[in-house]
């Protein structure tokens, strides 16, 4: 119908070249092909054929997404992805044909939860694959509570092989030093 291809069930994918979408619901149209994909939720509220993009070997996690295969051009919503040993996970984002990632209401973090135990909250940010997250505003938060740690701009390295950069931190509970942060430091 319209020059389009519905696809449904979680064994729904489409690929196109070195890049790939796969979903519980994925809408192709092949007069401008565009691909619409989506999950969706259980009794319960839970996500089910939640779409992943892949391009080459980096992999996105998304609630919904809209992709233009000829222009390389996208918009995402809810993303969570891995970017070299630490988490992002971001409200909006705009993928541009350079590969470069434009987020809004980001999470960076190296806790691996769906829901972080802590992260830099990023107002907006721009991801250069494997070289750096620069960002906007940001601060720390400790589960959903907001610290007085608040930086105008952020500069995160992002190689996957790399000989120096920022170590991120971690938070700790010891039975004699209580709560504390450990591991924040700089390596060579």
């Amino acid at each position: 119908v319209n020059n389009a291809l519905y696809l449904f069930g979680e064994g729904s994918y489409v690929q196109y070249g070195n890049l790939e979408v796969k979903a519980a619901y994925i809408r192709f149209s092949f007069s401008d092909y565009t691909a619409f994909a989506k999950g969706k939720q259980d009794t319960l509220g839970k996500w089910i054929g939640r779409p992943v993009f892949t391009e080459g070997d980096q992999s996105f996690e998304e609630d919904s997404l809209a992709y233009h295969f000829k222009t390389k051009r996208g918009i995402s919503y809810g993303v969570r992805t891995e970017e070299a040993s630490s988490y992002l996970h971001s409200e909006v984002s705009k993928k541009q044909s350079n590969d470069w990632l434009h987020i809004r209401n980001g999470m960076f973090t190296t806790c691996n939860k769906e829901n972080p135990h802590f992260h830099f909250h990023l107002t907006k940010a721009i991801v250069i694959p494997n070289e750096k997250i620069v960002s906007g505003p940001l601060y720390l938060k400790f589960r959903k509570i907001p610290t007085p740690l608040g930086l105008p701009f952020g500069f995160f390295p992002n190689k996957k092989e790399s000989t120096h950069g920022i170590l991120l931190p971690g938070y700790g509970n010891g039975r004699e030093k209580g709560f504390f942060v450990q591991n924040l430091g700089y390596y060579f």
